[in-house]
């Protein structure tokens, strides 16, 4: 990590505890840009939350992408990821009937 992990825990605190639970269990960042993802911005870096505490879950840095089961972009509750690659997040949209083709989204 770049930035100082003190830092990036003290906001984590700060924002956790603005968070608010929707019906679906999911933790909702109140801070969201880009698509809808939490972020956080530390020393000047802006940060995925959903990857930041999936790495504090696991204790080790992630090697692929912090997934979502819930499909939630803003959800940072821990249990609702989990770390994949591109494909498992390709695999797990077409599963859930929730990615078309580009040539279905243009008919």
């Amino acid at each position: 990590m770049a930035y100082k992990p003190r830092l990036l825990e003290d906001k984590l605190k700060l924002w956790l505890g603005r968070c608010k639970r929707n019906e679906a269990g999911c933790l909702i960042w109140p801070g969201r840009s880009g698509r809808g993802y939490a972020y956080l911005r530390v020393e000047g870096k802006f940060l995925r939350v959903s990857r930041v505490i999936l790495e504090r879950k696991l204790g080790r840095p992630l090697q692929h992408l912090a997934l979502h089961k819930c499909d939630n972009p803003a959800c940072v509750e821990e249990t609702h990821l989990f770390e994949g690659t591109q494909s498992d997040n390709m695999q797990d949209a077409s599963r859930k009937h929730r990615w078309r083709r580009r040539a279905e989204s243009l008919a």
